[in-house]
């Protein structure tokens, strides 16, 4: 019956392309509080959204430019709807659907006459959230306002980034953090609201003044800030200042109206938000509802990634990851339109948190931007298409704040060009704790005190690797000259005139650090990949479009980077946090910062290798938060571990909250950005990266994982593609012109061969012996690589072809020291999967030394376009180490993992941290040789248990 009478009202828009619908979140039972709430969303107002068990539809409502009188972004309120009469209890049937494909939550319960349905959405183009209820029973819908913020409140305890906190001083406030009241709007006619209004500044006055910015011009952002929302209804009637009831009848409309202004009084506010509702009141209903229907129709319509399990019995997570992948994007289209961007530390959907003051406004680590925090959710959006959610950033970083960040570099080191500290509020200045209490005029070290940050710049070069990306996918020629490059002057600018050149003429970085981790450092990793990866991505772009002044600048400053820090640990060569680095207080990974964001190190670039060792020998291991293990992994060709890292953080949700895709608290609150940025950038990695204008398909894709995909690469191009058994077999790349420059990778597996000595301390006179096992296309004929051997005490290369009668082969030595190998007449058509190619011989030498990390290859061709090659190495011989009491095998084939052993009938580990990083040969099966009365065979599977590791069994 309830279907037929409501028939009218529920659209009957088509599904957007893929399948959103899919991951679409279906409660059947009613939550107990707000930690059961869904989220909801137009980009720039957000509401929570939660049924209790008595029926009542409750909502926190937010926005992004909420901030109060003392810098803390602020909920707007609370709204209790409530059916009269009450409906009959228990609701049963139940349902709370999120419906991502329209942007709306609906909620069914009751059948018969007691029936009911609400629908819920917030406009996606106005700043409105509609309600609609319909019942059989006629009855009457009454909203109630219910506001925390009812007096003056003292807040006990502040957070890091708030104003007045100072570690320095017992209870950590300078002064007291006053919480002023919300105001109930009094005595209207058919509506009821409610506003919060800065009638004072606590905050930019005080950091400026400090802070030595005092005389740059800017508005106070803060004094005369208000906020509010105003509930009107159909034929509503005001029962008091809190309470609006909508006529008893079958249908109601609800309409809050969630609005915002700065500067602005009580009354211009009130006058505004109510020219506002009669505008929309205006526009006929349905048609609102269309272009809301609309609005998400295009953005699921933009891009998806549906992945699903590739004919297997077993759980490979990639239904979890595709939920997990949707529902983060789906939280960043509803809170990342706004004027500011992304909050990391909850968004614009916190809730309350029980024994925190502020009920739903607290927020773990306070109103402050953390740049590494920060800029997470935004390095997926490019691959999505979501280049509006960028544009909150840009704004931010790029343009609002950009005089002021220039005013104080010259204030506070005394050059040109501009250095983003790594926290700030969102008027910019730096945290009242990193900067310090001590005014400018008072200090001879002008920079901040506080040592997480003091020399972390690294924020400028990944803005403007974010602009870069931006602009590669849109070229949007206005954004290009009004914002890109402006920012890129600014930025190369301050490094090119803070530090000098060493006796080489290359710059030195000192003082410097890297990231938080590493406090004293000379020539750090992030900061210093960041300029090779800008200065290289700015001279690609067209000459035509850049001016001649600053391309010489480009050149000029390339030529004077010194190249990659690296470290040498067991003889294997690695990326390094720095040139030179101590003093370990957090747990980053900034050696990996040249494989992600900065992508020098990575699948298709040169010293793949160097990036490899470095995650196998990183210090600081995880899934979860900030950490970026899986982005890392993606980029490195790692397929099955990126799978296996992605699974579980796809499966890690904050355990009090209902919803999915609410992550956290991690190292920052609930909803985790970070978490759920790392989520989806991990995801199109593993899909699809880009290098120039060539573009890697299945770079790092599990062979187990199935997937229909839609993603951008740069030049306005388009990708549409299905993957089944880990095999591209359908692509449709938009323009077509484009489908040139894509190369599909195989397996996950890098386009080079990775190659390896079966020996160490090679015997003169020996023969080295290189074995490659070929994990080649279909209909692969001819190969040209070149080789480059650590040792040249290696003489008379050949190939040897094995399983391949009629393969011809040649290998000659090049002047560089390279080898270059060719193998043709390859018989028949090679299988999908492995086979053996056969292997490089080199005779030995005295002092001839080989091992696999320092063996690397380059220059593959005759190679089908959109086809790639990849090769292992099958271990043979190991060597025995004994260190202290516990004797441990070291695999020589370029293996670092760490096998663990002890007596006979016992279990056999394998080290948790070198192991988690590195796809190996014997991760599926596992035979090992060992020597000596006390060591026997051992053959058995390696499997990961849930505390993290690798666990051999015997056969016994």
């Amino acid at each position: 019956m309830l279907a037929v009478i409501l028939g009218w009202v529920w659209s009957t828009a088509a599904e957007p392309p893929g399948s959103v619908s899919a991951y679409n979140v279906v409660w059947d039972t009613p939550s107990e509080n707000d930690s059961g709430s869904m989220p909801l969303g137009n980009g720039e107002v957000g509401l929570n959204a939660w049924v209790e068990a008595n029926g009542d539809l409750c909502l926190y409502l937010s926005r992004t430019d909420s901030w109060g009188d003392n810098g803390r972004l602020l909920k707007i309120g609370k709204v209790r709807f409530q059916l009269d009469p009450a409906p009959k209890l228990p609701m049963r049937p139940f349902s709370q659907t999120l419906s991502l494909a329209d942007g709306t939550v609906v909620v069914r319960f009751g059948e018969g006459d007691e029936a009911t349905v609400l629908r819920l959405w917030v406009d996606a183009h106005h700043p409105a959230v509609r309600l609609e209820v319909h019942t059989v029973r006629e009855a009457a819908v009454v909203a109630s306002i219910e506001l925390w913020r009812n007096k003056p409140e003292v807040l006990p305890v502040i957070e890091i980034s708030d104003v007045q906190f100072d570690l320095a001083i017992p209870g950590s406030q300078t002064a007291p953090t006053i919480v002023e009241p919300d105001h109930v709007l009094e005595g209207l006619t058919g509506r009821i609201g409610w506003y919060h209004h800065n009638a004072k500044s606590v905050g930019p006055a005080i950091t400026a003044r400090i802070q030595g910015v005092a005389d740059f011009e800017r508005p106070d952002p803060l004094l005369g800030r208000t906020f509010g929302a105003l509930i009107t209804a159909e034929g509503a009637e005001r029962e008091s200042d809190l309470r609006l009831r909508s006529p008893t009848g079958t249908r109601h409309l609800f309409q809050i109206h969630v609005t915002a202004q700065h500067p602005s009084t009580p009354d211009q506010w009130l006058g505004d938000v109510e020219e506002r509702a009669v505008a929309l009141d205006q526009t006929p209903f349905t048609e609102a509802r269309k272009a809301h229907e609309d609005w998400w129709r295009e953005f699921w319509g933009r891009s998806w990634i549906d992945v699903t399990s590739a004919g297997t019995a077993r759980d490979t997570g990639a239904s979890d990851v595709s939920r997990a992948y949707a529902l983060q994007r789906f939280i960043n289209a509803c809170g990342g339109r706004g004027r500011y961007p992304i909050k990391f530390n909850g968004a614009i959907f916190t809730v309350s948190n029980p024994g925190s003051p502020g009920n739903a406004d607290y927020r773990r680590w306070g109103p402050g931007y953390w740049w590494q925090n920060t800029r997470l959710p935004y390095f997926s959006m490019s691959a999505s298409g979501d280049f509006d959610l960028m544009q909150p950033l840009f704004n931010l970083y790029g343009r609002e704040l950009m005089p002021l960040f220039r005013h104080r570099t010259r204030k506070h080191v005394g050059h040109e060009g501009v250095y983003i500290p790594e926290t700030i509020y969102f008027w910019g200045d730096l945290f009242s704790v990193s900067y310090g209490w001590t005014p400018y005029e008072q200090r001879a070290d002008k920079l901040q005190d506080g040592p997480w940050h003091k020399w972390e710049w690294v924020s400028g070069p990944e803005l403007v690797l974010l602009m870069l990306e931006y602009y590669e996918h849109t070229l949007d020629e206005p954004f290009l000259n009004e914002t890109l490059l402006p920012t890129a002057r600014e930025i190369l600018v301050f490094f090119d005139q803070q530090y000098g050149l060493d006796d080489q003429g290359k710059l030195l970085m000192h003082p410097a650090q890297a990231l938080e981790t590493w406090w004293d450092c000379t020539n750090p990793m992030p900061e210093l990949s960041g300029l090779h990866a800008l200065t290289e991505r700015l001279l690609a772009l067209p000459e035509s479009l850049t001016p001649a002044d600053q391309r010489a600048f480009w050149i000029s400053l390339r030529a004077k980077l010194p190249g990659l820090p690296t470290r040498v640990v067991y003889g294997k060569r690695m990326l390094a946090p720095a040139r030179s680095y101590a003093n370990k207080q957090n747990a980053e990974n900034p050696e990996l910062y040249a494989v992600f964001p900065f992508r020098l190190i990575g699948v298709g670039r040169p010293d793949l290798d160097l990036g490899l060792e470095a995650l196998n020998h990183r210090l600081d291991v995880g899934n979860y938060g900030w950490r970026q293990d899986d982005i890392f992994m993606a980029y490195l060709g790692l397929a099955n571990p990126a799978r296996d890292y992605l699974v579980e953080r796809a499966r890690t949700k904050h355990v009090n909250s209902r919803f999915p895709a609410f992550w956290g608290p991690n190292f920052d609150w609930v909803p985790d950005q970070t978490h759920g940025g790392v989520l989806l950038k991990t995801l199109q990695s593993m899909l699809l990266q880009t290098d120039g204008r060539k573009i890697l398909l299945l770079p790092a894709w599990p062979a187990d994982w199935n997937a229909s995909f839609k993603l951008h690469a740069p030049f306005r191009t388009v990708l549409k593609g299905v993957i089944r058994d880990g095999k591209l077999t359908e692509l449709e790349v938009t323009p077509p012109e484009r489908r040139r420059d894509v190369i599909v990778q195989g397996q996950g597996l890098p386009d080079r061969l990775g190659l390896g000595a079966v020996s160490t301390n090679v015997l003169a006179g020996s023969t080295v012996s290189v074995p490659l096992t070929l994990r080649a296309p279909l209909g692969l004929t001819e190969l040209t690589f070149r080789v480059v051997p650590e040792s040249d005490r290696l003489v008379n290369p050949r190939f040897r072809a094995v399983g391949k009668p009629g393969t011809d082969s040649s290998v000659t030595q090049l002047d560089s020291g390279a080898y270059q190998v060719h193998v043709s007449s390859l018989q028949g058509t090679w299988p999908s999967g492995t086979s053996s190619l056969g292997a490089l011989e080199f005779d030995s030498l005295p002092g001839a030394r080989s091992e696999a990390s320092h063996w690397s290859l380059s220059d593959l061709s005759g190679i089908a376009a959109g086809t790639a090659v990849a090769a292992e190495l099958t271990p043979q011989r190991y060597s025995l180490v004994v260190v202290g009491r516990n004797p441990l095998l070291l695999p020589d084939p370029g293996i670092t993992g760490i096998v663990v052993f002890g007596q006979p009938n016992q279990t056999y580990f394998l080290d948790q941290r070198p192991m988690l990083g590195v796809e190996h040969p014997w991760t599926e099966a596992l035979s090992i040789e060992f020597g000596g009365d006390s060591f026997r065979r051992i053959e058995g599977l390696l499997r990961r248990d849930p505390s993290g590791f690798y666990r051999v069994r015997s056969p016994q």
